[in-house]
């Protein structure tokens, strides 16, 4: 008798623990779910935040590139912001592309967001780096001006550019043997690679690209 009420007591005690621990995981899995339904939400930022932290795109600021972008656009054939398919840019373009800052959005893989840096955003382009440093990218001229006079010195005076020849100097300049012995005048062709240098893509404040255009095409 004292044997079955032992084997008894056993049995429930192994039942009670089971119960307890399935529950216990249950509890534990439910309160996972709110955890990361709550973390899930917290989490969600503006597409305004992540496009902050983005430094290869920018707003699209220039009719040129909303054109191209309203081009993509009807193109994609989804109409996903049911913007319908007018030959110009339409203005809803713009202010839905305004509005959509401040949309909250999971990631940067979201659909939502990848939409709106197909349609309502372009590349960096090194002239935006420029900007942000505070210099004044300088306009191409006759070469004789002292600002120009001061940026070209500093290029046929800059350490790779010393004993150089004809394709072998920085920017590869077609007429380098003959000009660079010039310092009263920047060449056309030195001004033309600063102005096409600062509207190529590039977003990368280190890069060699952007620092040499920074040092010999700008002024403070």
């Amino acid at each position: 008798m004292h044997s079955r009420c032992c084997s008894d007591l056993l049995v429930y005690e192994v039942v009670l623990t089971i119960s307890l621990l399935v529950g216990g995981t249950t509890a534990t899995a439910a309160g996972g779910v709110f955890v990361a339904r709550e973390f899930s939400q917290r989490e969600k930022k503006s597409i305004s935040d992540f496009l902050s932290e983005d430094r290869s795109k920018r707003l699209i600021d220039d009719s040129e590139v909303w054109d191209a972008a309203w081009k993509e656009y009807k193109k994609s054939g989804e109409d996903v912001w049911k913007l319908g398919s007018e030959a110009s840019v339409p203005n809803s373009l713009k202010t839905t592309c305004k509005d959509k800052l401040n949309s909250k959005i999971s990631g940067i893989d979201s659909k939502e967001y990848k939409d709106f840096l197909n349609y309502c955003t372009r590349d960096t382009l090194v002239s935006d780096l420029i900007k942000d440093s505070g210099k004044k990218l300088l306009v191409k001229g006759n070469g004789n001006e002292s600002h120009w006079v001061a940026v070209w010195t500093a290029y046929v005076d800059d350490s790779r550019n010393k004993g150089r020849t004809k394709g072998n100097d920085i920017w590869r300049l077609n007429d380098w043997d003959s000009k660079n012995v010039q310092k009263n005048s920047a060449p056309s062709t030195f001004m033309a690679e600063c102005e096409s240098n600062s509207k190529k893509p590039f977003f990368d404040v280190r890069g060699a690209l952007y620092l040499d255009t920074l040092k010999f095409c700008t002024q403070n």
